[in-house]
């Protein structure tokens, strides 16, 4: 009996957030269960990304981390006309496949998810996919929503590493939406899929606003005045 079963190409997505290397409890998929359904989230300490799944496309009967091992991230990858599914049981995790009819969007099957039909394409025991170190308290990062006139004051100019934000590539139509009220991390939004969320951290050392327009007028060959008619 499968206990968790989540789209293998949100699994996919998700797997593009932890950077190589980072420890083993992070380098991981993390599926739980809370008030309001089913979350999958990954992180690598800098960048998180959070998927809430739709109630007909996900089950989770407790948290579980996958780890991302390879040849379990090519099983994955679904062909045309097929669906995925990762699958969670106590004797591991399974890959299964279903036809996608047409007219269906990418995460949808003809037979609900939970029910856990579908061929099984890959089989991986537990001891090499599940991982059992504590999963770090991920919610205690996420900043609470402000009402718009009462936000923080920003500390300062802040820059983002493009690589973090080439993580949410993977999401959605690949635009990027971010959201800072001064706190320690940024929020984040991607076009095309709103299941999806995510955080990052700024580096402090920002440009001013100031240094970016002579900046600009620097490097374009124009006065600083006349770089926003530089189009």
């Amino acid at each position: 009996m499968y206990t968790t079963i989540i789209p293998a190409a949100d699994f996919l997505a998700l797997a593009k957030i932890p950077a190589p290397g980072t420890s083993p409890s992070i380098h991981c998929v993390r599926v739980e269960r809370d008030d309001y359904g089913v979350v999958g989230v990954a992180t690598d300490g800098r960048v998180l990304a959070a998927i809430r799944f739709e109630a007909d496309e996900a089950t989770c009967a407790a948290p579980v981390s996958i780890r991302l091992n390879k040849s379990l991230l090519q099983a994955c990858r679904a062909k045309r006309k097929e669906l995925r599914y990762v699958a969670v049981s106590d004797a591991g995790v399974s890959v299964l496949s279903t036809p996608l009819f047409d007219g269906e969007a990418r995460w949808r099957s003809a037979v609900a998810p939970n029910a856990g039909l579908g061929q099984v394409l890959a089989f991986f025991p537990a001891e090499t996919v599940i991982e059992t170190a504590e999963y770090p308290r991920w919610r205690n990062i996420v900043p609470q929503g402000t009402a718009s006139g009462t936000r923080a004051t920003k500390r300062g100019h802040v820059a983002i590493d493009p690589v973090l934000l080439a993580k949410f590539a993977a999401f959605g139509d690949g635009g990027v939406s971010l959201d800072w009220d001064g706190d320690r991390v940024m929020r984040v939004a991607v076009s095309g899929d709103p299941r999806v969320a995510g955080l990052v951290m700024p580096r402090w050392a920002g440009v001013s606003a100031d240094d970016l327009i002579d900046r600009a007028a620097h490097v374009f060959g124009a006065t600083a005045g006349n770089v926003a008619s530089v189009a």
